[in-house]
């Protein structure tokens, strides 16, 4: 016993020494994106010292939960030409959930995997990332890499939302035809004739999507309930429908015109003798209900306007095309191209910022407010993503895109001494 106990001593001392540089460098033991609930607690670690470690003090770890910017990217080997995309289904790549300085989840992509690199195949809910795969004759759904339900049949996943902590999907069957609506994998609703229009939205209580028919014929389905939006007109085409407060709001294209019809009245937002226009998206925010689209001279796109119920809200004069919209707090941004300049640009309330030369947006959600910052995915013109943040722009460096922005929260655990 004599012999032995010297030697203990020694390996306690020293393991008692390395915990105590492990402490002082504050290496993070794990990190990992949770869901953003009211529940979550922030640990405000500020002040104090680090003590050396005696017999009479223990260990812990701290939990720190910060708010943070979140991507999901697709990242690809240097010098490969992702937008080319010749070896798609063959190339080695990898889905990943980052901030803008770490990677919380990686995940190899390729049919062995179970993961694939389309951008409508992965999306960010509650600061974790949400993938999908069709297998042979069953689709599986996947949370940080780890499977949490499959059901039978391929089905193209085409939205993704959480309630309640319940998994809602929004899918149409890859042989084609109609839509299939899901809670944890569970069919809830479907129809093989409508085709959904519209991402799933909440709108007073209830879960809602638009969808159209092959012959034009709009419903709109609430909580599970198909409805059919009768044509008020029959020179009127229905282009977009959508529930906003309880209330059905459609555009019609009567002609040239573009009107919108709101809970049964008309507001001849759209309506011009010498311009043709017609309309993007119906676009709510709040206690406030928008439209946005095109004045077309000469078949060509003349201008991007913006119309409330009263009429004209503003207009950009130009060949602008829109590739995604943020409305926030009534202020309406626009991200397009600008066909005559030939740059990517912001717009909103008719004034213009351009994106710098060279890059050019990404992404199915590439734009994003957090902090009151704005930021948008972007890459640069040899394909490597970037973010741009208020007018400026940071190399993310990897060859690749970032899809989806969203602001969540990571929880880091941080080694810490406590004595008793």
């Amino acid at each position: 016993m004599s012999e032995v106990a010297p030697t203990l001593a020694t390996r306690h001392n020293r393991a008692l020494e390395q915990m105590e540089k492990t402490c002082r460098r504050i290496i993070v033991a794990a990190t990992i994106a949770v869901a953003a609930t009211s529940g979550c607690e922030v640990v405000d670690i500020t002040g104090g010292d680090i003590h050396p470690a005696t017999t009479e003090e223990k260990r812990d770890t701290v939990k720190v939960v910060r708010e943070a910017i979140l991507m999901s990217a697709v990242v690809y080997e240097d010098g490969y030409d992702w937008v080319c995309d010749t070896l798609y289904g063959d190339v080695q790549c990898r889905l990943q959930l980052m901030t803008e300085d770490s990677v919380l989840v990686s995940l190899p992509v390729g049919e062995e995997y179970g993961a694939a690199s389309d951008p409508d195949m992965h999306r960010i809910l509650d600061s974790a990332l949400y993938d999908d795969w069709s297998a042979k004759d069953e689709t599986i759904v996947r949370r940080d890499g780890k499977e949490v339900f499959r059901f039978s049949g391929r089905e193209m996943l085409l939205d993704m939302v959480l309630d309640n902590g319940n998994i809602i999907t929004l899918g149409a069957s890859r042989s084609g035809g109609g839509f299939v609506l899901r809670r944890n994998g569970k069919v809830t609703a479907q129809s093989p004739d409508i085709f959904p229009a519209t991402e799933l939205y909440v709108d007073n209580g209830e879960l809602c999507f638009s969808g159209v028919t092959k012959d034009n014929s709009w419903y709109l389905v609430a909580d599970g309930k198909t409805t059919l939006v009768n044509h008020p007109s029959e020179e009127a085409i229905i282009t977009r429908l959508r529930q906003f407060g309880g209330k059905t709001a459609i555009t019609l294209q009567l002609g040239n015109s573009m009107v919108l019809v709101y809970d049964k009245v008309i507001y001849w937002i759209g309506y011009d003798l010498w311009e043709k226009t017609t309309a993007c998206d119906i676009i709510c925010d709040g206690e406030s209900i928008y439209v946005d689209g095109y004045g077309y001279k000469d078949d060509s796109i003349s201008s991007y306007k913006v119309w409330n119920k009263d009429g004209l809200l503003w207009e950009y004069d130009a060949e602008f095309e829109k590739y995604s919209h943020l409305a926030e707090n009534g202020v309406i941004r626009t991200l397009g191209f600008n066909h005559t300049t030939g740059l990517w640009q912001i717009v909103s309330d008719g004034k213009t910022l351009d994106l710098p030369e060279g890059y050019r947006p990404r992404g199915s959600q590439p734009m994003l407010t957090h902090d009151g910052s704005l930021y948008i995915s972007l890459t640069d013109s040899n394909n490597r993503a970037a973010l741009w943040k208020d007018g400026s722009v940071k190399e993310l460096g990897f060859n690749g895109y970032v899809d989806h922005l969203a602001s969540g929260f990571v929880t880091t655990y941080i080694l810490s001494t406590s004595r008793y």
